[in-house]
Formats: C-alpha cells, structure tokens, sequence
C-alpha cells in the first residue's frame, strides 16, 4: 500500500437499508445538538452549524426509509405516523407548557402569538415579520423543527409518485432553489434566509442526495468523497478566516449553507463507510456522542427554553456570591446545560419512550 493510499484509502460503503443500526449517527447527532447548545448557551460563533448537521442526517436518513419502503401498502400511513409518534408527543407538550399561560392567562412566556406553532409554520411567519419575534422569544429555535416537518410532508409524496429517472432532478432543483432564495432573502435583509423553508431545503436535499446515490451509485461516491470534503472543508475554512464566524455572514448564508452541507455529506459517507484507520467513523462511536444523540430532541426541544426562563433567576443567585462576571456566565450556563440533559434524560426514558414502542406497529 502506497502511503497516498495509507492517507486516503478506498471508501468502503456498507449496503445499508433503512432497518440497518449504524450506531455512529447517533454519534452524529450528539455531536450536532452538543454545537447547538454550545451556540445558544455558551456563544460558540460556529456552534449554528449543528443546525445543517440535523438536516443533512435526517434528509440521508427520511429519504432511506422512504426509498426502502416506496413499494410498500401502507407506504404514506406507515411513515407519516411513525414520525407522528416521534415528533409530536414532546413537541405539543412542550407548547401546551409554555403557550398555554399566555392564552388563558394573559401572561406572556414568549412574546409570539401562539397560532403558527400550532401549525408547524413558524418559520413562515418570521420571514413574513423578517425577524424572529422579539421579547422572550423562548420557542424561536423551532423554527427549525418547522422545516423539517415540512420535508416530512412533502417528500414522502415526490418520492412516492416522481419516477426514479426524475428523483435525481427534484433534489438538484431544491439544492438550486435555496442558494436563489437565500440570496433574494438575504440582500433584501429578511431573516429568511436563515429560517424558510426553501432557503434551506439544500442541506435536506444534500443528505437526500446522498442515502439515493448509496443505493444506486456506490462507484460515484468512493470517487468523488474525498474531492467534496477537502472542497469544502478548504471553502468553510476561507469564509471563516473573513473573522465574521455568525449565520448572517453574507459568504454563509449565500451559497455556505450549501458547502456546509457537502462537508456534512462526505462525514456522514464515512460513518456508513468501512476501511482501516477510519477515524471519522472511530470519533463518532464514541459511547458519550451515542447516548446524547439519544436524546438529542429533547436536548433541542428543551435547552433554549430553560437557558431563556432560568438564566436570570440563577445569574441572580450567583452574582450574589461570585463577581466575576466570565465565571459566573460560565457557570450559569453549565447549571442550566446540566439540568436540560437530566430533564432531556427523564423525558426520553418515562415520556417519549413510550410513543416509540408504539412506532413497531406501523412497519407492516
């Protein structure tokens, strides 16, 4: 073996379907919601980034199963309450905890009308208002769950029906349409850029694109995966020594979210990939990525929320006692990021867990 080879060895990608554990992305997804939390709780500029992470991972994944169940009877039933079961039990119960004081009481927990939750279309309404709501604004991180349960309902009917020689288009056509709506959003100063639906449908697309070509064109991908993660590891790298590290930066939120996105892909090829010295793969099933990828919804669902509502009651507690203002933000931080796992922990174990067994019935 050349040492070319020793550096870069030959993917090899494991036939998969969408059945198949692969317990490294649940190292994927704990590493996608660990950059959320560090973004909202502890201000790491890039922590955003995890945001692309969920969609690359659910798009691979939602098309897999989509794709491995085209032909079955109860097609759109099966899928449609599978992610029912998953998604909506923590999400309405969550609501119902913080918008229901407002709308029987009059006391404000967000600073947002109430209805497009509801609805799964707040991310509508923030590009409509061209900003995320002011105020507590202690549910604007869903607006991400929105979008992705638009995917859920869209796609499933584009895979259903397209025929396969057209699938491939439909992706390219999203993946193209966002980079164009991104830049219309974005020069005219609207938030949605960031937040509707088809301005980030790439990164959706892109993992969509990759579980399509894992079961039709193995030989593209092991040609092709180490050109797009050296392309665009070296593009993440050249926007980021711009020193403007935010969302809002003009080279991210024009065509960046899309070579994020690409980057994504190639890890996760790796991930469902076997060769040796495979450390991508190695990182990511490592035991602590795998349990918090576990309950990585809860962790999403719940961490804004609490850093919003208990950050000034325990800044308070603290600053009594401690004055140095690093240590006690840190501090702060690091209690609510420990309560939001224990709460995130029991939440999946006596509440969600239950909705999941019920998933089993649906898979005939």
């Amino acid at each position: 073996m050349t040492s070319i080879q020793k550096l870069f060895p030959e993917v090899e990608i494991n036939d998969i379907r969408s059945n198949t554990n692969i317990p490294e992305l649940d190292g994927v997804r704990g590493l996608a919601i660990i950059l959320v939390i560090c973004f909202h709780c502890f201000r790491f500029p890039l922590g955003w980034i995890g945001v692309d992470l969920f969609f690359v991972l659910s798009g691979f994944l939602i098309t897999g199963i989509l794709l491995d169940s085209k032909e079955h009877k109860y097609y759109f039933r099966n899928f449609w309450l599978r992610r029912t079961l998953r998604i909506f039990p923590l999400y309405y119960l969550v609501l119902c905890l913080v918008l229901l004081p407002k709308l029987l009481f009059k006391f404000d927990t967000i600073g947002e009308p109430s209805f497009s939750y509801w609805a799964y279309v707040q991310n509508w309404k923030f590009t409509l208002d061209a900003n995320f709501p002011t105020g507590k604004g202690t549910l604007n991180h869903f607006w991400s769950l929105a979008i992705e349960e638009q995917f859920y309902f869209i796609f499933p009917v584009i895979i259903r029906y397209a025929r396969p020689k057209f699938l491939l288009g439909w992706i390219l056509a999203f993946i193209i349409t966002a980079i164009g709506a991104r830049c219309f959003f974005y020069f005219n100063n609207n938030i949605g850029y960031y937040v509707f639906t088809f301005s980030r449908i790439d990164s959706l697309a892109i993992g969509a694109l990759l579980a399509y070509l894992v079961r039709t064109n193995h030989d593209l991908i092991k040609k092709y995966v180490y050109s797009v993660f050296f392309f665009s590891l070296f593009v993440i790298v050249l926007i980021i020594s711009t020193g403007f590290l935010h969302n809002s930066n003009q080279y991210f939120a024009t065509f960046g979210y899309t070579v994020i996105a690409l980057f994504f892909a190639s890890i996760l090829v790796f991930c469902i990939s076997s060769f040796e010295h495979n450390y991508i793969k190695l990182f990511f099933n490592n035991r602590v990525l795998k349990m918090v990828g576990k309950i990585a919804y809860g962790l999403y669902v719940y961490h804004f929320i609490l850093y919003i509502l208990l950050k000034p009651l325990i800044e308070r507690s603290i600053n009594n006692v401690v004055h140095n203002s690093i240590f006690s933000k840190v501090s702060v931080s690091l209690i609510i990021v420990s309560i939001t796992f224990l709460l995130s922990y029991w939440s999946y174990l006596f509440y969600e867990r239950r909705f999941l067994l019920l998933k089993n019935r649906f898979t005939k």
